[in-house]
């Protein structure tokens, strides 16, 4: 169950229910299982454009390595600067890449178990200023 089926599903207690609640919770499952495949409908349309975005992001690599920098900077005369160009732009571009995989992979909003049990162990030295 999602998250906002999951919240909805807390108005209901198991002693009674009102109708508002009953219905909250019937639409939520109805919301739900529209898509008739379960949640495979969201996750394919997931897997597809991180897949688009990765193969565009490869293409955009091939073309400056096997076109700017083997024929243009080539024909231009500067065959001195293909070396250095090509290393700048390939650490920058697989920062780039590996970057965007491992964003693809981290839980949106999760917070690290690092940094709970830093905040548990250091909790009395960590200042907090009240909001202004």
């Amino acid at each position: 169950m999602s998250e906002p089926a999951q919240s909805k599903a807390m108005l209901i207690d198991e002693k009674g229910s009102s109708p508002q609640a009953r219905q909250a919770m019937e639409q939520a499952m109805v919301s739900e299982e529209s898509y008739g495949y379960g949640s495979y409908v969201p996750q394919m349309v997931s897997l597809l454009t991180k897949s688009a975005a990765i193969i565009l992001f490869l293409y955009g690599g091939y073309g400056y390595n096997a076109i700017f920098l083997s024929r243009i900077l080539i024909a231009a005369g500067n065959d001195h600067l293909v070396t250095p160009y090509a290393i700048m732009f390939n650490t920058f571009y697989i920062l780039g890449l590996l970057s965007y995989i491992a964003g693809c992979f981290t839980d949106p909003g999760g917070i690290p178990d690092r940094w709970t049990s830093f905040v548990k162990k250091y909790d009395r030295y960590l200042p907090v200023a009240n909001p202004r």
